[in-house]
């Protein structure tokens, strides 16, 4: 059983975006804990997400270790071609639609339960 301590980094934007509302709401309505890098006004946390996934795209959640902006383990390579938006890759997700995001943050222990609707 892993027990490391772990965070929830969002790396977001302070433009409107309505993933990036998607994803703040659901957060505050289930009263998940994160922290949020503005990749607008910080351009070292642009070129480590460019780093991360391949591009700036935002929202892309990242489960870290506490006090770490780093994945607690490299995302899974995405396959030939297709788009980052929605993808599982492990410890990172960009751009998740609610089912998506409800199944990612259970998996990695911040709900109680998987998304049903």
């Amino acid at each position: 059983m892993d027990t490391t301590a772990k965070t929830l980094v969002v790396y977001g934007t302070s433009q409107y975006n309505p993933f990036m509302a998607l994803v703040r709401d659901l957060l505050k309505r289930y009263k998940v804990d994160y922290r949020e890098i503005d990749v607008d006004n910080n351009p070292a946390a642009a070129k480590r997400l460019s780093e991360l996934i391949g591009k700036v795209n935002v929202p892309t959640l990242v489960v870290a270790a506490e006090g770490s902006d780093e994945p607690l383990a490299p995302p899974h390579p995405l396959q030939g071609g297709l788009s980052v938006r929605g993808v599982d890759r492990g410890t990172v997700i960009t751009a998740p639609n609610n089912k998506e995001l409800e199944n990612w943050l259970f998996k990695h222990g911040f709900l109680p339960k998987p998304y049903r609707r």
